[in-house]
């Protein structure tokens, strides 16, 4: 939360839970829909806070 990277993460993954579960259940199979859109969603929110940790240690690279 102490960037704006990382508060997207976090209000990206309180928004998307509800989104996933109402689409998990109208898809008939709420486990594995659940399941299968956490997957998801994770594997795009570390991708995202892996671009900006990349970002940070660049800048301390730069900075040393």
């Amino acid at each position: 939360m102490s960037n704006v990277p990382g508060r997207l993460a976090v209000i990206t993954q309180w928004v998307a839970l509800p989104v996933l579960l109402a689409a998990a259940w109208w898809g008939g199979n709420l486990v594995a829909g659940a399941l299968g859109g956490y997957a998801l969603f994770m594997a795009v929110r570390d991708l995202v806070a892996l671009r900006a940790v990349m970002r940070l240690t660049t800048a301390a690279d730069s900075g040393a």
